[in-house]
């Protein structure tokens, strides 16, 4: 009899709403839309070179170089003057070490497009 009475009053017990409480440290999730629209100004001023590791700061190249002057959305700002001093000819194949030190190129892109560029050098 005991065992009769015993399972009906557990199957009444789980049918009874069970309330649950969330900790106050739980994480919670919310979503929200944002939006941004970004504007292009048109350049009207050449960038300057800048400190590649410290883009705040100016650089003042040490091959006597100026700025190329161009004003864009994609510039090449700066291209190096690259000595190699005076050399014998010869009719080998010679490597030639510069005496500019620490030759740079910037390059400014501020199209907004991901695109990406290619930079391609040639001597003549």
């Amino acid at each position: 009899m005991k065992k009769k009475l015993l399972i009906p009053a557990l199957i009444m017990a789980m049918m009874v709403p069970t309330a649950v409480f969330a900790d106050g440290n739980e994480a919670t999730r919310a979503t929200s839309n944002v939006g941004v629209e970004f504007v292009a100004e048109t350049p009207t001023e050449p960038v300057k070179p800048v400190d590649p590791t410290d883009p705040t700061k100016p650089l003042e190249p040490r091959d006597g170089g100026e700025g190329t002057g161009n004003v864009g959305f994609l510039t090449i700002d700066y291209v190096p003057n690259i000595s190699f001093g005076e050399q014998k000819l010869n009719r080998k194949v010679t490597t030639m070490n510069s005496t500019t030190q620490k030759p740079f190129v910037q390059v400014t892109d501020v199209r907004g497009t991901g695109q990406g560029w290619n930079l391609r050098g040639k001597s003549w």
